[in-house]
């Protein structure tokens, strides 16, 4: 089911995901009591970031590309440039912007390296849980 109609129905109480929820709020039938990001929502300034209620975490999504291992460096930077020109057209910062998208972009090192953070992590916490991931 859609997180955004179960909570709206009654199913469930609570919904972490993308702004999908926004409408909601706006329009009263759900109530923002935190946002996963860095900073504050410029859409809504009143809702504390997980951070300032003390809990040290930030959840994003960063933007990034990747290929296969051994890819040629002169592909790699192509294609960097040609998505990074993308994510930077107005009309994206304007989609990003109705989403509540923060821009958190990683050159190719970068998500190279926070993508080996987020999978070591992933796994620690499946481990934690006693998850398997098949």
């Amino acid at each position: 089911m859609n997180p955004r109609v179960a909570v709206a129905s009654g199913e469930v109480m609570c919904v972490a995901d993308a702004s999908s929820w926004a409408p909601l709020v706006e329009g009263g039938q759900l109530r923002l009591i935190c946002v996963w990001t860095a900073e504050r929502s410029p859409r809504f300034p009143d809702a504390p970031t997980l951070k300032e209620l003390g809990y040290d975490m930030v959840v994003t999504s960063p933007y990034g590309i990747s290929g296969p291992k051994g890819m040629d460096a002169g592909v790699v930077r192509r294609l960097h440039d040609a998505f990074r020109a993308a994510l930077m057209d107005p009309a994206n910062v304007a989609v990003r912007g109705q989403f509540d998208m923060p821009l958190e972009y990683y050159g190719t090192d970068d998500y190279r390296q926070f993508i080996a953070r987020r999978a070591e992590y992933e796994q620690a916490m499946a481990q934690k849980l006693n998850l398997r991931i098949d």
